[in-house]
């Protein structure tokens, strides 16, 4: 399976008014779900349709061209309620899937199962990102070996950004889940929820985020 949480590549080709030409189809369809793209202060919901016979005559990964974006909405956050009524308005245009591939994320999660159960009659099959599915269960079986924990430490070093003009400062961060925790080895001034967080190695950019709530060291 392709990594679906890149689905920024799906949408850009397509461009905003193609979602005004989303119809009703007449063959079966898979939804492609992601709830992972930050655009400024604001999370981007995507929804992508895939037709089964594209996926019938496909020999490896599947690609932009073999689907088409039918739904993108916007939330400065998003939980599960707003993911389920977001969901029920884009359907109700482009008709009900057979199968929705999402991540693992909680919000979308939760979201999907409200969908889905306000829709018994369809019986919608809900299917894991492979490479979502296979990290969480790598987690679950090393996170508390000692000696993995210490392969660890070195790669979760970084440094981060707040500010545009400002220089990145040395850090260290932790994903769990949708969060990212940020220490930075220094106090920095003036953090404060809304602003966006981006974490370097070097020149490459590893990340970011929305800051959600700052800890003052005591």
């Amino acid at each position: 399976m392709s990594d679906f949480t890149s689905v920024i590549h799906w949408t850009l080709p397509a461009g905003i008014a193609i979602f005004n030409q989303v119809s009703l189809i007449a063959d079966p369809w898979v939804a492609i779900i992601d709830c992972s793209i930050d655009i400024g202060a604001r999370k981007a919901l995507v929804v992508s349709r895939v037709q089964r016979s594209a996926l019938n005559h496909k020999q490896g990964a599947i690609g932009p061209r073999d689907g088409e974006c039918i739904g993108l909405e916007l939330s400065p956050a998003w939980n599960g309620p707003l993911v389920s009524a977001a969901l029920r308005r884009i359907f109700a245009t482009a008709g009900i899937p057979r199968a929705i591939i999402k991540d693992g994320g909680s919000d979308l999660n939760q979201g999907v199962k409200l969908f889905c159960a306000g829709k018994p009659e369809q019986n919608i099959c809900t299917i894991e990102d492979a490479g979502h599915f296979a990290a969480n269960a790598r987690k679950a079986r090393f996170a508390k070996s000692t000696s993995f924990i210490a392969f660890l430490q070195p790669t979760s070093q970084a440094a981060a950004k707040i500010r545009y003009g400002h220089k990145a400062q040395p850090c260290s961060f932790s994903v769990s889940g949708d969060e990212l925790t940020v220490v930075f080895q220094e106090p920095q001034e003036a953090i404060t929820p809304g602003q966006s967080v981006v974490l370097y190695d070097g020149d490459t950019v590893l990340g970011g985020g929305i800051i959600e709530k700052v800890i003052a060291e005591a």
